[in-house]
């Protein structure tokens, strides 16, 4: 499979972002972020095709920027990725229209999931609008 299909994942789990970078980089091209900056610097400097976000991080809530995300593009795809499970935090991530809701640390679902999304999805990126639209917000 082509590394054409960029991919930034969000956590503050540093442990989590080395497996993933270890375990998932023969099918996208991983890009890392801990913080918001470093989210605002993937969106303004590299074509991301798609957001995998951990929900509860220090400065920057999964389901937060999911929401704000949907107001510019309805379409991005979008999946969670976190080990907090509770049926309200499905709940919420469902009516976000978000993708897929993965618990951790389940590597060969998530693997598979992201196999779907690049089977079913043309290449979505942001619009220049909309990334100075989520770079003002974030």
């Amino acid at each position: 499979m082509s590394k054409m299909f960029n991919v930034l994942f969000i956590d503050d789990d540093e442990e989590i972002l080395n497996l993933i970078k270890v375990f998932l980089p023969e099918m996208i091209n991983v890009f890392i972020a801990t913080d918001r900056k470093m989210v605002k610097r993937c969106i303004l400097n590299e074509e991301i095709n798609c957001i995998v976000s951990d929900i509860d991080m220090p400065d920057l809530n999964g389901l937060e920027l999911n929401s704000v995300i949907r107001e510019v593009n309805k379409t991005f795809p979008l999946m969670i990725y976190t080990a907090y499970g509770s049926i309200d935090y499905q709940r919420k991530a469902k009516d976000m229209l978000v993708n897929e809701f993965i618990l951790k640390p389940n590597f060969d679902d998530l693997k598979d999931k992201l196999d779907q999304l690049i089977e079913m999805q043309k290449k979505q990126r942001f619009t220049p609008e909309e990334k100075k639209y989520l770079l003002k917000v974030l």
